[in-house]
């Protein structure tokens, strides 16, 4: 008995620390903690500048960037190229005036140059992070992580400019190959919204920005696919996870940056990992481990119906939502934040 007391004791120790030590990368992280790390790659004269021997790598850089604005072009009607040098300069106001292609290339120039000095050390980053239960498994698993929710710290909020900002310098400091997960917000974007939001293919899904709801919503997702777009131009393997109704991978900078990345979506219920819920989702993703993550809908639930007990239509195909439901299903199990985790060690040990 004593060997299995001590057994126990040694558990409850290790996830005293391991929950100390998500407190310290996640609800305690700051802008300030990242900007003592090198400058921005700026002349005196406040041009952008970087060693020779970069020149060929920053080339194909600004070449992928043309490339893609021809898909914003295509597939937003050039959003990212209307809104994204907001969002920038009001995170890094020094960006002020400065062309997009060249905001862009400072962000992963500085990347680059963390990574080279060796101040890059982050391994997984969780954006929208809810409990962060992800994070933890990456602790778990030995990775150094971060991880960031505005329900976690006021600080974090990306739509205020030192959220934006911390969320920025978190992608400078990490390695190349780094998981880099998004539980993008999705309220605005789901089949319960869609009678107020009026999002629909004729308007990209951007639905009515008149209501502020929506509006949000979008900003949040022109974010959410700067994110993606930067962690893939710096090589971290992205993950996005959206409700299996939500169109936000349909919609605006989303829809360029996911067809530009050509990510492709696995279908998974949050239930066959522990959660209480079906709960029914989309993972999008061009790295390979997503697809170990899908899984077809378990049999036993087929009795609470497509949204998996989280809402309910009427007899007219009104949708109303179980709120405690959907608000408990909001964070991932402990057990899916480990399968993601394993799923992204094996793939990157292959």
């Amino acid at each position: 008995m004593d060997g299995i007391l001590k057994a126990v004791r040694e558990k409850i120790e290790i996830e005293k620390q391991l929950q100390h030590q998500l407190e310290t990368c996640s609800a305690d992280i700051c802008a300030a903690m990242f900007e003592e790390f090198a400058p921005f790659p700026h002349n005196s004269n406040g041009q952008l500048c970087w060693p020779a021997h970069w020149d060929a790598d920053v080339g194909d850089l600004r070449k992928h960037l043309l490339r893609f604005f021809e898909y914003d072009d295509c597939f937003s009607g050039c959003r990212a190229q209307r809104m994204w040098p907001l969002y920038l300069e009001a995170a890094f106001p020094f960006m002020r005036g400065m062309p997009l292609i060249d905001m862009l290339t400072s962000l992963v120039v500085r990347t680059w140059h963390h990574r080279s000095c060796g101040k890059a050390w982050l391994q997984s980053v969780e954006f929208f992070c809810g409990k962060a239960n992800l994070s933890l498994a990456a602790l778990e698993a030995g990775l150094k992580a971060a991880a960031m929710d505005k329900t976690l710290n006021p600080e974090h909020n990306v739509l205020e400019a030192p959220g934006l900002r911390l969320a920025l310098l978190l992608l400078t400091a990490t390695v190349p190959g780094a998981l880099e997960w998004l539980g993008s917000p999705c309220n605005s974007y789901v089949v319960l919204c869609r009678a107020q939001s009026l999002r629909s293919a004729d308007n990209m899904y951007l639905g009515d920005e008149s209501k502020y709801f929506v509006l949000e919503g979008n900003c949040l997702g022109d974010i959410s696919a700067l994110l993606v777009l930067l962690g893939v131009m710096t090589l971290l393997r992205f993950g996005l996870e959206q409700p299996q109704n939500s169109v936000l991978p349909y919609s605006g900078c989303m829809a360029a940056v996911l067809r530009y990345v050509e990510a492709e979506q696995t279908l998974t219920y949050h239930y066959c990992f522990g959660g209480e819920t079906l709960k029914p989702l989309q993972l999008w993703s061009c790295d390979p481990f997503i697809c170990a993550l899908g899984r077809p809908k378990p049999s036993c639930c087929y009795h609470v119906g497509e949204e998996g007990g989280l809402v309910s239509r009427d007899n007219e195909g009104g949708f109303t939502g179980h709120k405690e439901r959907l608000k408990e299903s909001q964070a991932y199990s402990k057990e899916f934040g480990r399968a993601i985790v394993r799923a992204f060690l094996s793939h990157q040990q292959q």
